[in-house]
């Protein structure tokens, strides 16, 4: 059973005089989906219309093991983020976008490939051995239109003839050819710099971080690459500082909700 969330939390990007409005659209696959039968696989629908967009499967024919993206019609334009020969493995925070590589599914080589194992040739793929609550980054089409969301997915490779995935939650933005960040719910913009002159220092930092150029912050909420939030950090307003010193070393995104408008910085704790 599918949960969706339709989270009708804006984000209000401040360029020029204008304000742009978000909405992503999330998705939770309550109970999470494994798939670990050859010739079986997920369908993904984004948007809900009874269409699927794109599925994930796990294939098998003589001497050779899959597990790959297909298109639902061969007539449909669905893309996936990838590095030039297969898949890209994305973490959270990672931007999907007009200015990621982009490869059309169903195409001639194996740009949609997560991993595969041919008897003649050994293995192909950058979704090998696991890969836990990593993230597949989609563009796909409603109506004449294109939108830009992610799939967060763990895989295991036992070995070659045995390996499973298992779907956890998708997101897409309902602005046409706007991105989203891998992982985001609706509770973060795609750009960390919306406010040209704003800025977080030093990063990498072992301690404290410091922010300029942010103006009337509601709350400051701190994320690991999984998404979780962290409350054992402490903020002095009037230094306009953080203390991270609690953290464990690793990349950690910072969120500023202002009055208007929904800030994310990636940082680095030493």
């Amino acid at each position: 059973m599918k949960t969706k969330l339709l989270l009708f939390i804006a984000v209000f990007i401040l360029l020029t005089n204008n304000q742009v409005y978000s909405q992503i659209i999330y998705t939770d696959v309550d109970p999470n989906v494994t798939i670990s039968n050859f010739q079986q696989g997920y369908g993904i629908d984004f948007d809900d219309n009874d269409k699927i967009d794109f599925h994930i499967t796990l294939l098998s024919n003589v001497d050779v093991w899959v597990m790959h993206l297909i298109l639902d019609s061969s007539i449909d334009n669905t893309y996936v983020v990838y590095d030039g020969t297969e898949a890209s493995v994305l973490e959270f925070g990672d931007e999907i976008s007009t200015s990621s590589n982009l490869y059309h599914l169903g195409g001639s080589d194996w740009g949609g490939l997560l991993f595969g194992y041919w008897v003649s040739a050994g293995e192909h793929g950058n979704w090998v051995d696991t890969q836990e609550d990593k993230y597949l980054g989609l563009k796909f089409e409603i109506g004449s239109e294109f939108h830009y969301g992610w799939v967060r997915l763990t895989t295991i490779i036992h070995s070659n003839s045995d390996m499973e995935f298992t779907v956890k939650d998708f997101a897409f933005n309902t602005v046409p050819d706007e991105g989203i960040l891998a992982g985001d719910m609706g509770t973060a913009g795609v750009n960390d710099t919306v406010i040209l002159d704003s800025s977080v220092y030093p990063n990498p930092t072992s301690d404290i971080l410091y922010f300029k150029g942010i103006k009337n912050i509601n709350q400051i909420t701190i994320y690991n690459v999984t998404g979780n939030a962290h409350q054992d950090t402490s903020i002095d307003y009037a230094t306009n500082s953080i203390d991270l010193s609690n953290l464990n070393s690793g990349v950690f995104f910072i969120q500023f909700q202002t009055d208007n408008t929904i800030l994310v910085k990636k940082i680095v704790k030493e």
